[in-house]
């Protein structure tokens, strides 16, 4: 008895590798989403520093919190991750279960505030200048998926594409290459010994003959911001600020899809191995302006304004690599050239506001709302870079939508010690269950500081989870749920002059 190849195969498993509508949609969700990794202490209590100020990190919520600094200030903070991800995926009504482990060590922030008095000026106290870096976003993760496959091989795409004239060099070329693809000139098509064997091969064995897949997922980078910020004191009771933002977006990510023979069966072929590799970078430039006002020495009420950050340039660089192991000869390999293309990116304008309440001199309390459009991020065509990227645009308003996101904040002063805890809810940039979907993400923490007339340090635990929808396997016909847990430990060291 035979397998028969039927057409639906291919029907079902469309052209599936990275497209250009995946890659600017996810730059737009990655450019535009902030998950604030900041200091010690503005992690501590959720990142609700939009009414209290004096922090560095706050400065990328509210830039009036500069403002509410006294004399000259040196932070530096570092942090550790620890993230664990489980995936799975399904196959003929089998899970698939994998996970990964990663570790790394980031830089949340580094800053210099100075303030001057204003003594000339009535009513105005004083005014602040900071310059420093905040990272918004950190994109380091490690992903891995596996299943075994009677179906549908890596194989049975590069074949259905090059048959049906999608015959593309960094792909099927590399299967060619590397004598995975091969042509039949008496039939004028392409063909495989994996398609022919699982396709046309004898059912009475023991076992499926089939493919063991496995795919690793390594992505390495961060969101991150440099600002000049200005902020002043009026009679200690209004701070505003304004501040020039300069982002910069870097993303590398390695993907490896390795199939195997299973059980020796299929002839003088014995392993495959894929590798996308892909480096994105882009720099854009923002306006912030905000206030903070303490109508009683207990309340403070604060508010901030953010311009769409405008990329003039979003570049992204890839290449691909095969190598294929065989059962007689040395192993084949071949790697594509480089290709490069550029787009404009315009992201959210964001609205956000908090209040902080004082209780006798010893308890703070703070809580933000934040509020953005993920819907109109806005991608154009790049000089030399001739695309219409209407219907991506258009993707990204059908599949992203508006988000509320919320913080809140605790602080309990012990004499020079204190004791912190926070809350933070981010809503997740998408509507519709697009490919890439990410949850809602929680974030709770815990810390502690010390704080002497010149010198300060802060540590906090912070711990997160949230899903997403992968297509980890592209020869599987659903997605992968694949589950994050992360866990940071973040140490401020902060010096006053």
């Amino acid at each position: 008895m035979k397998k028969i190849l039927i057409a639906a195969l291919f029907l079902i498993c469309p052209y599936t590798f990275i497209t250009a509508q995946e890659l600017e949609v996810s730059s737009a969700v990655d450019n535009s989403q902030t998950l604030y990794q900041g200091s010690a202490r503005f992690m501590g209590m959720g990142g609700a520093f939009t009414a209290l100020g004096g922090d560095i990190s706050s400065i990328s919520l509210n830039p009036a919190g500069a403002g509410v600094y006294t004399g000259m200030q040196f932070v530096f903070t570092p942090s550790f991750l620890q993230q664990n991800t489980e995936s799975i995926s399904r196959q003929g009504g089998i899970k698939y279960p994998d996970d990964a482990l990663d570790y790394k060590i980031n830089l949340n922030n580094l800053g210099l505030m100075a303030t001057y008095n204003l003594r000339s000026v009535p009513g105005w106290n004083t005014i602040s200048v900071g310059l420093g870096y905040n990272t918004l976003n950190n994109f380091n993760q490690q992903i891995n998926g596996n299943a075994f496959n009677d179906n549908l091989s890596k194989m049975h795409e590069f074949v259905g594409n090059a048959n049906d004239g999608n015959y593309w060099g960094p792909y099927e070329g590399l299967a060619e290459d590397t004598e995975l693809l091969r042509y039949d000139t008496t039939f004028n098509e392409y063909w495989s010994f994996v398609t022919d064997e699982m396709n046309y091969s004898d059912t009475t064995s023991l076992s499926e003959v089939g493919v063991n897949q496995q795919k690793e997922i390594e992505n390495k980078g961060s969101l991150g911001e440099y600002f000049i910020a200005v902020g002043a004191n009026y009679s200690n009771k209004l701070y505003v600020g304004v501040s020039l933002g300069i982002r910069r977006y870097k993303l590398t990510r390695t993907q490896t899809f390795t199939e195997t023979e299973n059980a020796d069966q299929i002839p003088y072929y014995h392993k495959m191995r894929f590798t996308e590799y892909e480096n994105h970078t882009g720099t854009g430039y923002n306006l912030k302006i905000g206030a903070i006002y303490k109508p009683f020495d207990f309340l403070r009420l604060g508010a901030a304004v953010h311009t769409p950050t405008f990329y003039n340039k979003v570049q992204y660089d890839w290449y691909n690599q095969m190598t294929a192991e065989y059962d007689s000869i040395s192993s084949l390999q071949s790697t594509s050239t480089e290709t490069t293309y550029a787009y404009k990116l315009t992201t959210p304008a964001k609205l956000i506001g908090g209040v902080a309440l004082k209780i006798a001199n010893t308890l703070m309390l703070s809580a933000d709302y934040e509020y953005l459009d993920y819907s109109t991020n806005m991608l154009d065509d790049k000089e030399n870079y001739s695309f219409d990227y209407g219907p991506l645009n258009d993707t990204i308003q059908n599949n992203l939508g508006t988000a509320h996101n919320l913080r809140l904040g605790a602080e309990l002063k012990l004499n020079q010690f204190y004791l912190r805890a926070g809350y933070s809810y981010n809503q997740s940039p998408y509507t519709n269950s697009y490919e890439g979907y990410q949850s809602n993400i929680a974030r709770y923490s815990g810390g502690v500081g010390f704080r002497s007339r010149g010198f300060f340090m802060d540590a906090t635990f912070v711990t997160s989870s949230y899903t997403t929808d992968n297509r980890l396997l592209s020869t599987l016909p659903t997605l992968s749920d694949v589950d994050f847990d992360n866990n940071r430990v973040i140490l401020t060291v902060g010096l006053r002059f």
